[in-house]
């Protein structure tokens, strides 16, 4: 091949992957408009100060290190996940800085990155192949799951534990040095490596033997039995024996009762159902035929992207598996597989069977089901596999071209059916539903009030339940969506007094001059209609005294009237706070009002512009009720 000719394909290459990355780049600026709870009780959890005490804070404190134990606050059941609560958390407190939680979760798209970067580099050291590596790693980069995955954020311990794995198994792949041939600084990391996949998640008992076997196909057994890797298993063990002994401890101490672990056994009763019963076999073959490969690998539908990822995935596979594959790598391939097998069969939900996610009549809930996260750690091991078959060094560049386009087929599928977010789970949890993802526009467009410093502090108004004070409950929703969201989003911006919110127990840092929220107010700002008020305009014209409110309840008068000092008035406008029914009636005409909001002060604005008053109007407000036990707040009205 002459050079031009060369250097016209490492031309179209280059092209190539750049489509790839930009593809990444653009289905991680689509907007999110949905969230998961689970997620949602975690934040609240981690910006609590304790369990004793209710209030919640930005930063990280000394007392906080040991949240992590609190194993019923984070995944409801004791799990040996603590490396994966700490990273969570630590994640959590650094972009709620930001205040950009709870929807784009930008650790695991770098976490992904990272992953895609050490399966490519992997690769490379492997088999000193870069073709193989760049198609591997480029397969991996948009996969299904992998999208998914970003697009709806999750947990981050089935994409960590496969950092961790990554790292661990490039530490052993260099070709001169056997693993007890490597440096003691190399040798005590790969073991605290794979000590920290096993404190993320349990993936990592079935993954880790992945890189034994490849240390005896690589430098045979004898490695194994060698003194010092012996050495380095028993203190593994026994690291991990200790840790778990103490975790159980601590855990027991923390929390004042026995960590829960009554559902492992529920987990392995129901083992006995599931391989009783032979359509176990064939729910693992259609998750992983008809769901895994389908979904992952270019969504294969009748659609034309769906027809013509379908081809390109046939025909790369066709490809790894035909061409000439070194025998050491075979091996490997055959053992990997193995393991997915293995996985399938022994690693289902332990929640069971999703019927939104998994279909009618499924007696084995295999993780494969699920379009995003659970499957992340077999999509890598796919594109490993696919890496290591094409593993021949004098693979011509314009086969290389051929089976990059091939993976930018795929990688435009999965964007292309993707964008919208993956839809198992956003049917699953309910955010398949506009009026659903209405709400996270809402709290988005926050963002866009807050940006303009002129209107600091800014009340912010959204439905709030009837809570006076935020809750952290872990598998109760004792406010509403905006209840949780908001306050714990933005808690940076109360802390700092750029934000009101009527919450009790969430207070800026230096306390504002007046007592009640509105007094304090520059701007008030409606989450849900989006209307702005300026209170600063109010607390000029009527008086600091007009912005403290009344309290009605069963026991005090419930009326309030005004009447307007002239017969030409622009608007009327006032603020309650707590649920409740009213009448407002204006020179006799009634309308009846409700207050949703809760605990938080809803606005009424009424333009008069259009009515002719022969004489100054009278203006009345009568509640008629109100939520059990729960007091009325009036700040107005005001006629302007």
């Amino acid at each position: 091949m002459s050079s031009k000719q060369s250097n016209f394909y490492k031309l179209i290459g280059a092209l190539i992957i750049f489509l790839n990355i930009a593809l990444f780049m653009y289905i991680n600026t689509v907007p999110i408009h949905w969230t998961n709870g689970e997620i949602v009780y975690h934040g609240l959890f981690w910006s609590l100060n304790n369990l004793d005490d209710v209030h919640f804070h930005t930063g990280l404190r000394m007392n906080e290190w040991i949240k992590p134990f609190y194993d019923y606050y984070v995944d409801g059941v004791f799990r040996l996940r603590h490396i994966s609560y700490l990273s969570e958390m630590l994640s959590f407190k650094f972009w709620q800085y930001f205040e950009l939680v709870f929807f784009r979760n930008y650790t695991i798209i770098g976490l992904h990155v990272l992953n895609v970067l050490l399966l490519g580099k992997l690769i490379f050291q492997m088999t000193q192949n870069k073709h193989s590596a760049y198609i591997s790693a480029l397969l991996m980069l948009n996969s299904g799951i992998a999208v998914s995955t970003l697009l709806y954020p999750f947990r981050n311990a089935k994409v960590l534990v496969m950092t961790f794995f990554l790292l661990g198994w490039l530490l052993v792949t260099s070709n001169n040095r056997k693993l007890t041939q490597l440096g003691w600084r190399e040798f005590f990391s790969f073991f605290i490596v794979l000590l920290l996949a096993i404190l993320t998640d349990e993936t990592a008992i079935f993954i880790i033997p992945i890189i034994f076997i490849y240390i005896t196909l690589k430098d045979k057994s004898s490695e194994l039995i060698h003194p010092h890797t012996i050495i380095g298993f028993t203190a593994l063990l026994g690291i991990l024996g200790v840790l778990t002994y103490s975790a159980l401890n601590i855990t027991a101490i923390v929390t004042n009762s026995e960590p829960y672990t009554e559902a492992y056994f529920k987990f392995f009763e129901n083992f006995r159902s599931y391989f009783s019963n032979f359509r176990t076999i064939s729910d693992i073959s259609k998750a992983f035929f008809n769901y895994f490969l389908r979904r992952n690998f270019g969504f294969w539908d009748k659609s034309l992207g769906g027809i013509a990822s379908g081809i390109a995935a046939a025909l790369l596979f066709i490809s790894a598996l035909v061409y000439k594959s070194k025998r050491r790598e075979l091996k490997l391939v055959i053992a990997v597989s193995l393991i997915i097998l293995a996985k399938a069969f022994l690693l289902p939900h332990n929640s069971g069977i999703h019927h939104t996610i998994m279909p009618e009549g499924t007696v084995f809930p295999s993780l494969l089901f699920f379009s995003y996260y659970y499957s992340y750690c077999e999509t890598i091991l796919i594109a490993l596999i696919v890496g290591l078959l094409l593993n021949n060094a004098s693979l011509p560049q314009n086969r290389f071209i051929c089976l990059l386009s091939l993976v930018t087929i795929i990688s435009t599928s999965n964007v292309i059916h993707l964008k919208n977010g993956p839809y198992d789970a956003l049917t699953h949890f309910g955010w398949d539903r506009s009026s659903s993802q209405q709400q996270v526009k809402n709290v988005l467009a926050i963002e866009k009030a807050l940006s303009n410093n002129k209107m600091h502090p800014l009340y912010l108004s959204f439905p709030s339940g009837h809570l006076k004070t935020l809750g952290y409950w872990r598998f109760e929703s004792p406010s509403p969506f905006y209840g949780r969201i908001i306050p714990i989003r933005h808690l940076r911006s109360i802390e700092e007094g750029r934000v009101i919110v009527s919450y009790q127990n969430l207070k800026p840092k230096q306390p504002f001059e007046f007592t009640h929220e509105l007094s304090n107010t520059k701007i008030f700002y409606d989450v849900i209609t989006k209307k702005i008020y300026d209170i600063e305009q109010i607390r000029t014209e009527k008086g600091l005294k007009a912005m403290v409110p009344e309290e009605f309840s069963k026991q005090t008068k419930s009326t309030k009237s005004l009447i307007a000092h002239s017969k030409d008035i622009s608007h009327l406008v006032f603020f309650v706070k707590g649920i409740s029914t009213f009448i407002l009636e204006i020179e006799g005409e009634k309308t009846y009002n409700k207050q949703s909001y809760g605990q938080s002060y809803q606005m009424y604005f009424f333009d008069l512009k259009k009515n002719e008053f022969h004489a100054p109007p009278k203006i009345l407000i009568r509640f008629i009720s109100s939520a059990v036990n729960e007091s009325v707040q009036l700040v107005g009205p005001f006629i302007f």
